[in-house]
């Protein structure tokens, strides 16, 4: 049973972060290197899978040696990242483009004060307006306030 609810909280994290951490990524990045940190993030988040298959390899073959805990090895260490994310998320800024969405310009400056020079910051956020604007005209309803 401990088995299904790991799998289960795993399955569930997973899935959170890989829709998710893109969108927060590429709405903090800066619009020169976004492409490139989104490519990092990919990267890496295969590389925890090959690593999760490779502890998964491991803790199969030495089955004779792990014995009952040959899968709590393997969630315990799927468990590490997950929880230095939890740890770092409340320091993480909020993203610039839902506070505009939500009317809080000042704050969204606040926020991009903190992730780009201060001469970028007038014009990304007049440009993050517009383009707010232009989706809730093209789509009503879609994008409340």
């Amino acid at each position: 049973m401990l088995h299904i609810i790991g799998r289960t909280c795993v399955g569930f994290g997973q899935g959170l972060m890989l829709s998710t951490g893109p969108v927060y990524l590429g709405e903090i990045a800066p619009t020169e290197i976004r492409g490139a940190i989104l490519t990092i993030w990919k990267v890496f988040y295969t590389l925890g899978t090959v690593f999760s298959y490779a502890s998964t390899l491991y803790t199969t073959t030495a089955s004779n040696v792990l014995g009952n805990w040959q899968w709590r090895y393997v969630l315990l260490g799927q468990a590490v990242t997950p929880l230095l994310f939890l740890l770092c998320i409340p320091h993480c800024p909020e993203s610039p483009r839902w506070l505009v969405l939500k009317g809080r310009h000042d704050d969204a400056r606040g926020v991009l004060m903190m992730l780009r020079d201060e001469e970028d910051v007038e014009a990304e956020l007049a440009d993050m307006a517009v383009v707010i604007e232009r989706d809730q005209s093209e789509n009503p309803g879609v994008f409340g306030a």
